[in-house]
């Protein structure tokens, strides 16, 4: 017995051995079959199955590789060329597999390699902070006469600097203009004009340059970073600098005339209020930092007659209020990407561009069987217009040139040119190489590889999620909860990397509404972990309450209440001082896309007054919104240039109002003859969380879609005679 046991042992071993070793798919002669592939950000372990039934060989990959997005556009070409050039440019191993087929992994020096080189981003931005920080702190020690002595001589240089200098530079222009001030009597701080410009960005960078190391690794972590003069738990020291004037005790003047309305500043004082801080939060994919600069000044509030007197009775006693400067910055930094070992590698594979050039024709020259060539942009959102994806444009190159094309792809690697059958592929080299490394080899085989690959893959949404929805919105069918499903399948990076995506132009290309998405996640996030009969209520129109929610939902609802920064109070370790007199309230959706608020009616006033009469118990509102249609003026590029609402008014003046409104339709069209007028109909709901300590959120969550519109003719008394 012990001898068959040896016996199965030993062929396991010579198994084992056997795949061990890459396979060479040249020497299969089934797979010396000519294939035609023409995959698109195709999922790995679909494109191989695809191939495999096409020669008859079972072809899989490791599950750690199988959502991986590939491109591959080759026509009547060996299958083991194709197989093993795709692996070659993946850097993976085919290697044999059971029932005569094979299997695609990773070799592990190859992982290793990846993982090191996103630890190497890590310490490439770490590194940038430092030397961020380090910049600023040597700025600041400079009396302000040789900030701006500095910067003129930079300024003069200003073709032939380095990096360091450049930063140097970038920094020293709202760094000057924050030195070279004078606090005149009045207490207002004056800035001398031709040092620059005064930016709040300089708070900003001043606060940065406060934080120790440790902080700063917090920074690269996403997570919320304080200051204030008087610290909380964990909240870092207010550096020693004066605040804007209009965040320091004043008062504040308002002048009408006929001309314009003016805000004046008086009575400012010299010093800082007692409570004062910055709440700052740094987007590490984008380098961008979000902050808020606040303070509690004692302010009186005054209105002035057009001869620039106080008008009698309209100066208030004095009053505390929270005031707040927010914004945020693009940091000037340098990643350092290129320090990396797998960086170099990829730059050294890589053809050089002189090369690539006289390699790609100057006018395409496709294949007299193709059809031509029908580019689908996505619609990246109201304000951005049409997008392609890198895909699109190799797809482009494979069409226009006639050359097998292989890739690995994104869906937030995108691509600003607009893909035409007479572009040259040249034009397209330049966008291209922002993006990816590209190799002709001597095979004829262009190849691309995505820069930064290794990081970007943590953040793609897999095809399998994507596709069913883009069908349904295709077909008008996609609802509110086709979108919460999604939300919830999405892992804390890909969330992360979507609420970081939510003001730039690097969120995931998608042929659904992906902003409505992005904009209510949060919300999103809480109804995905919701019951069934949870959601049943509230589709009834009823609240559901704080009490029948479990720890992860509660959880989840707490994040929903997410606002643009943490509480004030949480600065500072003693009480604030009692706001004695509510400013106008600046209350507003948590959605940036423009349709969105064609679905809400509610006014600010009419959200203070709920506000003011908190629930019993915390809750959230589910309502649905009645749809409503309306007239849009759409660019060239794709992006919503003008929206007439007032098309679809209602009530007494509703026909002077769609009168107007076709005025300015035709006036529009008159003026920008490359426009063209849809329909957009919109529908949605609201998503409401009120608490009963009176903190609340609201999200519309919107789903648009453009239909033909004819325009209609101007009123009689103003058509043309």
């Amino acid at each position: 017995m012990w001898r068959v046991d040896l016996c199965v042992w030993l062929a396991t071993l010579a198994l084992m051995g056997a795949s061990a070793q890459p396979a060479a798919l040249s020497e299969d002669a089934r797979l010396h079959t000519c294939i035609t592939v023409w995959l698109k950000l195709e999922p790995l372990r679909d494109a191989l199955r695809m191939i495999g039934r096409q020669v008859g060989v079972p072809l899989r990959c490791t599950d750690a590789i199988a959502q991986e997005k590939v491109c591959i556009f080759v026509e009547d070409r060996p299958a083991h060329e194709v197989l093993t050039q795709l692996t070659r440019l993946m850097r993976y191993e085919w290697h044999p597999h059971e029932e005569g087929g094979y299997i695609v992994r990773v070799p592990e020096p190859v992982r290793l390699e990846e993982e090191r080189a996103q630890n190497q981003m890590r310490r490439a931005r770490l590194s940038a902070l430092r030397e961020l920080r380090h910049q600023v702190r040597e700025i600041l020690k400079l009396p302000a006469d040789e900030r701006i002595q500095e910067r003129e001589r930079l300024m003069a240089r200003h073709a032939e600097l380095n990096d360091t200098e450049r930063l140097r530079l970038k920094l020293l222009e709202p760094l000057t203009a924050f030195a070279a001030h004078s606090v005149a009597p009045d207490g207002t701080i004056r800035y001398h004009e031709g040092y620059g410009y005064w930016s709040s960005d300089a708070y900003a960078y001043v606060c940065l340059a406060a934080l120790p190391d440790r902080a700063l690794h917090a920074v690269l972590d996403g997570q919320w970073i304080g200051l204030s003069t008087q610290p909380a738990q964990g909240v870092y020291r207010f550096p020693e600098v004066p605040l804007p004037n209009l965040l320091r005790d004043h008062t504040a003047l308002t002048l009408y005339t006929e001309r314009e309305l003016r805000h004046i500043l008086r009575n400012v004082s010299p010093s800082n209020p007692e409570f004062a801080g910055m709440w700052l939060k740094l987007l590490p994919l984008h380098g961008t930092v979000e902050y808020r600069l606040l303070s509690v000044p004692r302010m009186k509030i005054a209105v002035l007659d057009s001869d620039g007197n106080v008008v009698q009775g309209s100066e208030s006693e004095p009053f505390s209020a929270v005031r707040s400067i927010s914004s945020s910055t693009l940091l000037p930094w340098n990643l350092r990407e290129t320090d990396s070992s797998l960086w170099r590698y990829w730059d050294m594979w890589a053809t050089p561009k002189s090369k690539l050039r006289s390699a790609l024709p100057e006018r395409p020259a496709p294949a007299p069987h193709r059809a031509a060539f029908q580019p689908q942009p996505y619609f990246a959102g109201q304000s951005v217009g049409y997008r392609y994806t890198s895909a699109d444009a190799l797809e482009w190159l494979a069409w226009a040139t006639r050359r097998p094309v292989l890739s690995d792809a994104f869906r937030t690697a995108h691509l600003e040119p607009i893909l035409k059958p007479d572009l040259s592929p040249r034009a397209l080299l330049q966008p291209l190489h922002e993006r990816v490394w590209l190799r002709i080899d001597d095979a004829g085989y262009l190849m691309a590889r995505h820069k930064r690959y290794w990081e970007l893959r943590l953040f793609e949404i897999p095809e399998s999620w994507l596709r069913p929805l883009e069908r349904k919105a295709e077909q008008n069918a996609d609802d509110l909860w086709d979108y919460v499903a999604l939300a919830g399948k999405l892992s804390k990076q890909q969330v992360d990397y979507l609420m970081q995506s939510q003001s730039h132009a690097n969120m995931p290309l998608t042929r659904f509404p992906i902003q409505s998405l992005i904009d209510c996640l949060p919300a999103l996030r809480f109804l995905a972990s919701l019951s069934e009969g949870q959601r049943r209520l509230l589709a009834t129109g009823e609240p559901l309450h704080w009490s029948r929610l479990n720890r992860s939902q509660q959880t989840r609802y707490l994040e929903a209440l997410r606002v643009d920064f943490p509480p004030a109070q949480w600065l500072f370790r003693e009480p604030m001082p009692a706001q004695e007199r509510t400013l106008p309230s600046t209350l507003q959706n948590l959605t940036t896309s423009l349709v969105v608020y064609v679905l809400d009616d509610e006014t600010p006033e009419r959200l203070e007054a709920r506000l003011k009469t908190p629930p019993a118990e915390s809750l959230v509102r589910l309502t649905r919104c009645a749809e409503l249609a309306f007239p849009v003026l759409v660019a060239p590029e794709g992006y919503y240039d003008r929206y007439f609402v007032g098309y679809a008014a209602t009530g007494e003046d509703a026909e002077a109002t769609r009168t107007r409104a076709i005025r300015d339709m035709h006036k529009a069209l008159q003026e920008a003859s490359d426009r063209r007028l849809v329909q957009l109909r919109v529908r949605g709901y609201l998503i409401e969380f009120f608490t009963s300590d009176s903190r609340f959120a609201r999200y519309a969550f919107a789903l648009a879609r453009e239909e033909p519109f004819s325009l209609p003719p101007l009123p009689p008394t103003e058509q043309e005679p």
